[in-house]
């Protein structure tokens, strides 16, 4: 007799059906275990990989063994683009977290470079994913397409308030394969460049918007750049392309002193290497980029101060060219009964603030209204004064935190209450002039010294180039004279120099004003513009060196 066997064949069915759920839940429940241990880590790779895939780290011309630009772990260096003139541009990016690139530097061989190789760069900050274009300068033996260079590129950077980092970015052998500049930027017409290499020697750094002196020898670029007042073929450029804002002081003897407004700062002892970018002869660049481009002193064009961008470049300057008085200044009688006249430069010998009238006995200021922080910074105005016979005359630059007197330093000069005002004053005979200073609480004259080395004209019209040093230890007060021309000086070594206060100049909020006086002489005192600068680092101007066309 056979047995009905299907209860049994239904339960071992029923068993394994058991068993079969039971080994899926067994394994969703280890595939989840499983990812929630390692989950987050395939995630972090995943990022990881995707921003080196965005960065172009896998891109296969990155590995190239010559004529590339082979980037070290985690940094991308692609699209390397070599100029003749040295500057290589790339595509730079990183994947290690965020950075500010400060400085770049290019060397050959690999061997770490001292911090004054690095060219100060406006500083660029690196996130993981993002990509920019860097430049570096890279020394070549010619100006040649198809020079060849080898070595390698160097990053200055900070992170983390750690600053002043660097590090090797990429390997590169290349050949120059372009002319010129590579980055023109709206540079129109681009013909020659000179490489400027600007070096702080001191051990601190420059300010930020930084007003630099470059002095440019004009034989030396006789074939190249133009200058007659009224045309300039010149400007300054960043690397990148990007224009400075320039403004040409003085031309005398072959000599152009200008002055440039750098952003970044320069590292203690480092350097920044910008570009004099020139254009055909025939192209007037002056006030061609509107406040951005390069312009010059007001004198030095037939038309008075027709281009004169000189607030683009410093950030206090006035000219008195008009239609109107320049804003922020008022003008004020001291003593006696003159009070300075606006004359525009409409006018016949126009184009300046009239301070004296040939009257005896008077002191006036010019008052800027706006504060000004007095940490740091130099004064400077081109005057001029045209005096009778044996006619002393005063002139100077003030502060005050609380009110201008008047008092016998020097010719009736209008003193500052609570405040430091500096003055030369001109004696009878062809004799050096005696300086004055008042300071806080003191009865005028506190401090007085003769300038020797400077024999001043008392009589007779006579140009003056004033300046005021003031930084938190002192004040001082320098000049130079021309009898010719307004004030147009082919090096600022001329200037005579007289150390009159040494001490704490606490009134870091003062208004600022120019004086002139007369003490029972007679003559008249003009002024043609004004500004302030930024004190240089431990007082020396970093050098400018200009190198060759090409």
């Amino acid at each position: 007799m056979i047995k009905n066997n299907r209860p049994l064949k239904k339960q071992v069915i029923m068993n394994f059906l058991k068993y079969l759920e039971f080994n899926q839940e067994y394994k969703a429940q280890a595939a989840m275990e499983y990812l929630t241990t390692y989950g987050w880590s395939i995630l972090l790779v995943a990022i990881a990989l995707i921003s080196l895939f965005e960065l172009g780290i896998f891109n296969s011309n990155n590995f190239a063994t010559s004529g590339s630009c082979i980037a070290n772990g985690g940094y991308l260096c692609s699209d390397p683009v070599f100029a003749t003139n040295g500057i290589l541009t790339v595509l730079s990016g990183e994947s290690f977290g965020q950075m500010t690139v400060i400085g770049t530097t290019c060397l050959t061989g690999t061997a770490s470079p001292p911090p004054s190789s690095f060219n100060a760069i406006i500083p660029t900050t690196f996130n993981i994913g993002q990509t920019f274009s860097l430049e570096f300068y890279c020394s070549l033996p010619s100006n040649a397409i198809g020079e060849n260079f080898s070595g390698s590129l160097w990053l200055q950077y900070n992170e983390n308030g750690v600053k002043k980092q660097k590090v090797q970015m990429a390997r590169i052998t290349l050949s120059a394969t372009v002319s010129g500049i590579v980055s023109e930027g709206n540079f129109p017409q681009n013909e020659y460049y000179i490489p400027v290499t600007i070096q702080n020697t001191q051990n601190i750094a420059t300010p930020g918007n930084f007003q630099q002196m470059i002095n440019i020898t004009e034989n030396n670029y006789v074939n190249y750049l133009s200058f007659n007042g009224n045309v300039a073929n010149f400007e300054y450029v960043y690397q990148n392309g990007t224009i400075i804002p320039g403004w040409i002081e003085s031309n005398n003897s072959g000599k152009l002193i200008t002055w440039v407004k750098i952003v970044p700062q320069i590292q203690a002892q480092s350097s920044l290497t910008i570009y004099l970018a020139l254009v055909a002869n025939t192209i007037n660049l002056l006030s061609r980029r509107g406040n951005t481009g390069i312009g010059e002193a007001p004198q030095l064009g037939s038309s008075w101060a027709e281009y004169d961008n000189g607030a683009s470049v410093f950030p206090v300057y006035s000219n008195w060219q008009g239609p109107t008085s320049p804003s922020g200044w008022s003008y004020s009688n001291r003593y006696g009964s003159y009070t300075p006249i606006f004359n525009p430069g409409t006018n016949s010998g126009g184009g300046n603030l009239q301070m004296m009238d040939f009257g005896s006995f008077d002191s006036t200021a010019a008052i800027y209204q706006s504060p000004f922080t007095t940490s740091n910074v130099i004064l400077e105005s081109s005057y001029s004064y045209n005096a009778g016979t044996c006619g002393a005359d005063d002139v100077g630059f003030g502060m005050y935190a609380n009110a201008i007197g008047y008092g016998r330093a020097g010719a009736d000069s209008p003193s500052a209450l609570y405040g430091y005002y500096n003055s030369y004053e001109f004696y009878c005979g062809n004799k050096p002039a005696i300086s004055y200073i008042t300071a806080p609480g003191s009865t005028p004259p506190s401090t007085y010294a003769v300038a020797a080395g400077q024999d001043l004209q008392s009589s007779g019209f006579n140009y003056m180039f004033v300046q005021m040093p003031i930084t938190t230890t002192g004040i001082m007060m320098n000049f130079v004279t021309n009898t010719g021309n307004i004030y147009q000086s082919p090096v600022y070594s001329g200037l005579t120099t007289s150390v009159l206060y040494s001490g704490p100049v606490s009134n870091t909020n003062s208004i600022l004003y120019l004086g002139a006086s007369t003490g029972g002489a007679y003559s008249y005192s003009y002024i043609y513009w004004f500004r302030i600068r930024a004190y240089p680092p431990n007082g020396i101007m970093p050098t400018a060196t200009l190198g060759n066309v090409s």
